[in-house]
C-alpha cells in the first residue's frame, strides 16, 4: 500500500483533483478500503 502512495503519478492525480475541487469548496477524502488498516480505521470512527 505504501508504494501506491509513493507513486509520483498518484501525487499528480491527487494534486490535480484537489486544485479543481478547491474551486468548488469540496474537499477530497481518501479512504483505505479492503485492508486491515482500513477496517481498523472504520471501526475506530464508528465506535
Amino acid at each position: 500500500m505504501s508504494r501506491f502512495f509513493a507513486d509520483p503519478c498518484f501525487g499528480r492525480v491527487v494534486g490535480g483533483l484537489m486544485s479543481v475541487l478547491r474551486q468548488t469548496c469540496v474537499q477530497l477524502a481518501l479512504q483505505l478500503v479492503g485492508t486491515e488498516e482500513g477496517r481498523r480505521l472504520r471501526r475506530g470512527l464508528a465506535g
